[in-house]
């Protein structure tokens, strides 16, 4: 059957209570590169100038898989309302029925699961299948986006007909917010992360006869990888 919900907001998320075949929804996957180049001289027959950029942009879904969410019934504390849930036993009195528990109803939440439970998203459906209620409630809505942008200049100066200096600089940088798919901070948060690269490079070319030809390379490479702190 096909799911009325997964294309209403561009995330193939389904809407609250559907109950159809989890499969009909797809992740969002969209993908996008571009760039452009030039060059010239800058002075005729001594001096030339290239320059490159590219852009990639990836926008891709978090796994398709479901997930369990408390439902509005679990927040309460009340385990009576979807079916098929397993029998709570008191911790104290191991019983059905005792002074923290009785009959699937918790009757003290701790403090702090009080404030951790507000934090988890509304199940997208019921996750009830052939009238039993599964760990399989929440799918997620977000997605990643992955930029990419690189870009680079080299030059080259003929000093003389035996003699040529060319500089070559590239920058690279790729980041993405790494979204979780139960939002943050109870997946980890979002943290985001972002890898630049920077090279520089200088080649000298001697030609010192014809049959021999001197070549001497300078170069330096900077590496920066590391994700952000976890966000609250």
């Amino acid at each position: 059957s096909s799911n009325p919900g997964c294309e209403a907001n561009g995330v193939t998320t389904p809407p609250t209570g559907y109950t159809g075949a989890l499969a009909a929804c797809k992740a969002p996957y969209k993908q996008n590169e571009f760039g452009v180049t030039g060059g010239g001289p800058i002075k005729k027959d001594k001096a030339f100038i290239f320059g490159y950029y590219d852009g990639f942009r990836l926008i891709q879904g978090n796994a398709t898989g479901s997930y369990f969410v408390p439902t509005a019934a679990m927040k309460e504390g009340d385990f009576t309302k979807d079916p098929g849930l397993p029998t709570l036993y008191d911790p104290i009195s191991q019983t059905t029925c005792g002074t923290l528990i009785c009959n699937n109803h918790v009757l003290q939440i701790d403090p702090t699961t009080a404030k951790i439970l507000p934090l988890f998203p509304n199940p997208t459906s019921s996750g009830i299948v052939n009238g039993v209620f599964t760990p399989n409630n929440y799918i997620s809505t977000t997605s990643n986006p992955l930029s990419v942008n690189m870009w680079g200049l080299k030059g080259d100066y003929v000093i003389n007909n035996s003699n040529r200096l060319a500089i070559t600089y590239a920058y690279g940088k790729n980041s993405s917010p790494n979204i979780p798919a139960i939002p943050a901070p109870l997946e980890g948060g979002d943290q985001p992360s972002v890898n630049i690269t920077r090279n520089v490079r200088a080649n000298w070319n001697w030609v010192i006869r014809p049959t021999l030809v001197n070549q001497a390379t300078a170069s330096l490479n900077q590496w920066n990888n590391g994700q952000q702190a976890i966000s609250t």
